[in-house]
């Protein structure tokens, strides 16, 4: 069984809904949740091992992360308001 998220936690401009209840959302916020992980597994990894180099680069991929994430949620507003899936 899958717990349904409240309407205040997801508003319509960030995702939508399918009939049998799925959330949709744009393929750039996927790859932008995917890249802060990795960011951070990376930057801790650094961190752990005194590496900056590595360290650098998960900073650097949860930044990418971040404004992937932040284009998907645009997209998904566009969509929102010309009514497209």
């Amino acid at each position: 069984m899958r717990a349904a998220f409240p309407e205040p936690l997801c508003p319509a401009a960030c995702s939508k809904r399918g009939k049998t209840g799925e959330v949709f959302m744009d393929k750039q916020r996927i790859e932008g949740g995917l890249r802060k992980v990795t960011g951070k597994i990376k930057e801790t990894v650094g961190k752990i091992t005194g590496d900056r180099e590595t360290e650098a680069e998960g900073k650097a991929e949860q930044v990418e992360g971040h404004v992937r994430s932040g284009i998907g949620h645009a997209k998904d507003a566009v969509r929102e308001i010309i009514g497209k899936k």
